[in-house]
This record gives C-alpha cells, sequence and structure tokens, in this order.
C-alpha cells in the first residue's frame, strides 16, 4: 500500500511539474514577444487581460479574451472589436474597443471606436499601424484576474519561481535516493559475488588462504614484539652510561 500510495506520488508530482514548466515557457516566450509586437503573444494569439467595464456584455473587467496579432494583410470592418495602443494619462496601454466608423482623412484610412458600454465615441482616431490585434471571441470569464496576478510580482514568485525551486530541490533528492539505492545494490552484489566465489574453494584452498590470513597476524606481532625490545635495550644502555 505503501509503494502504491509512493507512486501515485510521485506521478502527480510529475504532472504539476509539466503544467508548471508549460506556464512558465509560456510566460517567457510571450514576454520575449511583447517585445516585438507590443502585446504578449504565443502562436500568432495574443491574450489579454480586460481592465474595464467599458465592453460590458461583450466581456467585463476581469475577463481573459483572445486577440489575432495583426499583421501588414488584416482587413478591418466596422464592427470588429481591436486591441490598440492608447496613451492614458501619459501611460502608454492598450485598449480593447469596437470599429465604429471608418473614415478617410488626408488619404489614410482611420477608425474611429467606441466601447459598447460607452455612450461616446472614443477620442481621436486609430490608424492602421496602432491596431495591433482582433478579437476573436473567445473570452474566458475571469481569466484576467488569474493572468493579473501571475504578472505581479507575488504571484510570479507563488506561481512560477518558487515550484520551480521545489522542482529543483524534488529532482536532487531523487539523485541522491536513486545513488544510495545503486550504491546499496552494489555493495549487496559484490556481498554476495565473494560469498559464492568463497563457496566454490576447495577445502585444500581455503585452509591455504586460513593459513594465509593467520600468517600475517604473526607477521604483525613479531614487528611489535621487535619494536618493543628495541625500546627496552634504548632504556637500558641510558642506565648503563649514568
Amino acid at each position: 500500500m505503501k509503494k502504491i500510495f509512493s507512486k501515485a506520488l510521485h506521478i502527480l508530482v510529475d504532472i504539476l511539474i509539466v503544467i508548471v514548466l508549460i506556464i512558465s515557457t509560456a510566460v517567457v516566450v510571450m514576454s520575449v514577444s511583447s517585445k516585438s509586437t507590443g502585446v504578449p503573444s504565443l502562436f500568432g494569439y495574443s491574450p489579454l487581460s480586460v481592465q474595464s467595464n467599458s465592453m460590458v456584455p461583450t466581456f467585463q473587467a476581469g475577463d481573459m479574451i483572445i486577440g489575432k496579432i495583426s499583421d501588414e494583410n488584416t482587413q478591418y470592418n466596422v464592427g470588429d472589436v481591436v486591441t490598440f495602443g492608447v496613451t492614458i494619462q501619459g501611460v502608454n496601454t492598450y485598449n480593447t474597443h469596437r470599429i465604429h466608423e471608418i473614415t478617410q482623412i488626408n488619404g489614410e484610412t482611420c477608425y474611429v471606436t467606441k466601447g459598447d458600454n460607452n455612450v461616446l465615441v472614443d477620442d481621436g482616431y486609430r490608424t492602421r499601424s496602432s491596431i495591433v490585434a482582433v478579437y476573436t471571441g473567445d473570452c474566458i470569464q475571469g481569466g484576467g484576474s488569474v493572468m493579473d496576478f501571475f504578472g505581479s510580482q507575488l504571484g510570479f514568485f507563488l506561481c512560477i519561481l518558487l515550484p520551480m525551486i521545489l522542482f529543483f530541490l524534488f529532482q536532487l533528492y531523487r539523485v541522491i535516493r536513486n545513488l544510495i539505492a545503486y550504491n546499496k545494490a552494489k555493495a549487496f552484489e559484490e556481498g554476495q559475488a565473494a560469498a559464492q566465489t568463497t563457496a566454490n574453494l576447495s577445502d585444500e584452498e581455503k585452509k591455504r588462504v586460513a593459513e594465509e590470513y593467520l600468517a600475517s597476524l604473526n607477521v604483525s606481532g613479531d614487528s611489535q614484539n621487535k619494536n618493543g625490545t628495541t625500546r627496552g635495550s634504548d632504556v637500558s644502555d641510558s642506565n648503563t652510561k649514568e
């Protein structure tokens, strides 16, 4: 029963490790991609956290929406929900609203946007270069709050860094445990081999091994006696000189 529980625990830990590695890899990839696209993206799609209720009932604050990254061939139409760069109180950020109108200004196509829950259209116009993604219609309720937590220092530590540290320590424990088990098994095999070798010796060979061992003990004893006699002789000579 204990062995089954231990095996099940190892399988569960391995599954959690794989999940953490997948999340960590996705976070790294999206962080790198955000430097080129402006928003985090993975395989051409960007998960975005909704920060306000300006698009209710389409989606609301705390939701996570998926946008397809735009390129030079992307066509925009009235009714499309797009993500575009804006500056709010001196801070560069992104907003996701619906295209309300398309117009031409000095030969350039410009877009008027508006939140579904807003009465007035947004200030200014959007150009093709300012639009970074088009909403796919996929929305995960509450996913934006989770995404924001992952992006915080505490969330990164608890959900990414700490599991990676625990993963490293667990793998180190596994290596040490397997090494100890290997050494024990090897010592047991060597002991078995030595016992088997001794069992295969003839009576004469066993007797010879025993005699050689006793002889080595006698040689060691004679050497000790010789050293003791020499020290006694030195003392005698010293007394004679006095």
